[in-house]
């Protein structure tokens, strides 16, 4: 079963250097998939979710050790259908997290379906507060 179109996704990003400030943009490199699972990008549907719940599933099922959450990419489930890809829900380790599947394994197919999903994606930097 997939998830509805209407889905917002949100994908969590720990380095500066995947994401623009100036230029309010993701950039593909925010959505290398981990070496573990390179052919899925672990997102989470937060649309039912105020924005302290969505960075509070961040801090307690993405962040990892001293590695914090400098930002997220959210976009929509419908743009990453138009683009040929799927989102599967995965409950684990979080009943709202899904996979975006399938993502090439070779480099070249890869960072276009990337450059894809950074160029729908709308970034949200962490609030002082979190």
């Amino acid at each position: 079963m997939n998830v509805s179109r209407n889905e917002r996704l949100t994908h969590f990003i720990f380095s500066k250097s995947n994401f623009s400030v100036v230029n309010q943009r993701v950039k593909y490199g925010a959505f290398i998939p981990q070496k573990s699972s390179p052919e899925e990008i672990s997102v989470y549907c937060t649309s039912s979710l105020t924005e302290i719940q969505v960075w509070a599933i961040g801090e307690k099922y993405v962040r990892r050790g001293d590695r914090t959450i400098k930002a997220r990419a959210d976009l929509s489930a419908g743009d990453v259908y138009e683009i040929g890809l799927e989102v599967v829900p995965v409950p684990q380790p979080h009943e709202l997290h899904a996979n975006i599947i399938p993502i090439p394994v070779e480099k070249e197919d890869r960072n276009e379906i990337l450059e894809k999903l950074a160029g729908i994606s709308k970034l949200v930097l962490v609030p002082p507060e979190v």
